[in-house]
C-alpha cells in the first residue's frame, strides 16, 4: 500500500462482498474469488490465527496496510478475504 501512489494494493479498500479478484500464476493460468469478507484492524490486533486458519475450500487472504500514515507504518491493517469461484 503507498496511499495512492501506484502500489498494488492502493484500490484494495474499495472492494465489496461480491466483487471478483483473479489470480494469474506465473504458468499463466487464472483462478477467480469472490470476495466474501473485509475488515479492517488496528495493526497489532490482527486476529492473525483465525485469518490463516485451515479449511476445506479454497480462499485467499490478502492484507495491507490502511489507517493514517504512523511512521514507519500504517495505524491499521486491511484483511480481505475471497473463496474461490468454481
Amino acid at each position: 500500500y503507498a496511499g495512492g501512489l501506484g502500489a498494488v494494493f492502493d484500490r484494495l479498500g474499495s472492494v465489496k462482498n461480491g466483487d471478483l479478484v483473479t489470480v494469474t500464476t506465473r504458468e499463466g493460468k487464472n483462478y477467480t474469488y469472490k470476495v466474501s469478507k473485509k475488515v479492517e484492524y488496528p495493526k497489532d490486533k490482527v486476529p492473525m490465527a483465525s485469518v490463516m486458519k485451515s479449511g476445506d475450500e479454497s480462499r485467499i487472504e490478502i492484507i495491507t496496510c490502511a489507517g493514517a500514515w504512523q511512521a514507519p507504518t500504517y495505524s491499521n491493517r486491511l484483511v480481505v478475504t475471497a473463496e474461490l469461484v468454481k
